[in-house]
């Protein structure tokens, strides 16, 4: 396919973000998959590849079909800052009416988009995909993300299903909304169902990567399931508080219960049926001791999250800009 330039300046009528992160060998094959179905949309559109500082030749390749295609633009950052930085990145560049975020590894297929935007013309301002399978994930790792996902709903009270992935559409109205919001951390896929207006789904079958390994780790994965419950609920919190009350509870029982043993034992000119105890004092502070060490480390999350914010440090720092008005716009 011979990619075309277009020299418009005007705004186009839809923008396709991808974050990119070591995919260098698959780029090539996106972008002619994706801009033969962009073209067959005879609308205008732009596509926007957040490189996160990827350690391979991705950049490189990137740079060259910004040359050929005036589409086509770059958003280069200075290290790796993560997946959801980079699609808040690529929501702050594009300026479509539409807004198609996906991955550039081709497990979400771009031939889906004429099909969400028919979805979009139709009202909805949100148009998000679902998997229907995960054959492609180990059973422990398909165990560990349904764990997450109820996790999440069951602490949050947002309608988010398993399998609900990053390959979504949004209206402008709901791409400024997301950009306005001023937190730093933004769980993208929680904000979107928190945001509300009209929504709609897709399933959809993921393709096989077309190169390279998964990026996402199960420690990526975990983080990702805190920083939905933390973000969104206050529930942990109250958690501990009823935990307490009933820890307390506890041991006033035992209390009162050791008590009367010791006064029957007493009265009963015995003090062999007095229980040595030692046993049960070592259980009951450990027990607390736990529950209050849980306690701390929960405030404590919540307090790393303020301090993140107070530090009004920006989410990404761009190393280079290319494409969007044709220059390089930082060295």
């Amino acid at each position: 396919m011979n990619l075309k330039s277009s020299e418009s300046n005007a705004s186009p009528t839809y923008s396709v973000v991808l974050p990119v992160y070591n995919e260098s060998g698959s780029i090539e094959h996106c972008i002619q998959r994706l801009m033969a179905v962009m073209e067959s949309l005879g609308q205008s559109f732009e596509v926007v590849f957040v490189d996160d500082g990827s350690l391979d030749q991705s950049f490189s390749i990137l740079e060259k079909y910004v040359e050929q295609d005036k589409r086509i633009h770059v958003v280069s950052f200075s290290r790796n800052f993560g997946h959801q930085a980079a699609l808040v990145a690529g929501l702050e560049h594009a300026s479509g009416q539409a807004v198609i975020s996906m991955d550039a590894d081709l497990q979400h297929p771009p031939e889906l988009i004429p099909e969400m935007l028919k979805l979009w013309r139709e009202g909805n301002k949100v148009v998000y995909t679902i998997k229907q399978t995960a054959e492609s994930f180990s059973p422990l790792r398909r165990f560990a993300m349904k764990i997450a996902y109820a996790l999440i709903r069951a602490t949050t009270g947002l309608e988010i299903s398993f399998g609900q992935s990053d390959f979504r559409l949004l209206d402008r109205v709901v791409v400024d909304e997301l950009i306005r919001m001023p937190e730093r951390r933004k769980w993208l896929r929680g904000l979107v169902s928190w945001v509300g207006f009209k929504q709609a789904a897709i399933p959809y079958t993921p393709a096989a990567r077309y190169a390279g390994i998964p990026k996402y780790s199960y420690k990526k994965l975990f983080q990702l399931a805190f920083d939905g419950i933390f973000s969104f609920s206050v529930l942990p919190l109250r958690a501990t508080l009823v935990v307490g009350f009933l820890a307390a509870s506890l041991a006033l029982f035992y209390a009162l219960f050791s008590f009367v043993v010791v006064v029957s034992a007493w009265y009963g000119g015995s003090s062999s049926q007095v229980p040595p105890g030692w046993l049960s004092i070592i259980m009951v502070v450990l027990f607390l001791g736990g529950i209050q060490l849980i306690s701390i480390g929960l405030v404590g999350e919540y307090l790393g999250r303020v301090f993140e914010e107070v530090q009004h440090r920006p989410v990404y720092v761009v190393r280079r800009r290319l494409g969007f008005d044709r220059k390089d716009t930082r060295e």
